[in-house]
């Protein structure tokens, strides 16, 4: 994670916790696989990312 770093702008860390309570954050996490999009919003607008790798 860098200061600099911009939402929408390349790869962007998002840190949270993997949440037990279905629908909850990072709860389905697990179940991306590589080329599942993934929509962010920072309220302003929506970005897309593609998943890239996953380590399962």
């Amino acid at each position: 994670m860098k200061e600099y770093d911009q939402l929408g702008m390349g790869n962007y860390v998002l840190a949270g916790h993997r949440m037990k309570k279905k629908g909850l954050l990072f709860y389905d996490i697990v179940r991306l696989n590589n080329g599942d999009k993934v929509y962010v919003t920072d309220k302003k607008k929506i970005y897309e990312y593609q998943v890239a790798q996953t380590d399962h």
